[in-house]
């Protein structure tokens, strides 16, 4: 998968505006699994920095 892919998802997986806690596109409890392995994928490179939270 290429970069674009994981911003995405990263950008998709923020916090919930209305509960902090929990992640906005699956609802699990923040960071979720899809989250942490889009900032892993990205890790080393500013982009795991500007994706939304």
């Amino acid at each position: 998968m290429d970069r674009e892919h994981w911003r995405s998802l990263a950008a998709r997986h923020g916090r919930c505006d209305d509960e902090p806690r929990r992640c906005r596109d699956c609802a699990a409890y923040w960071p979720c699994g899809y989250r942490l392995r889009a900032d892993r994928e990205l890790s080393g490179t500013t982009e795991a920095f500007e994706a939304v939270e």
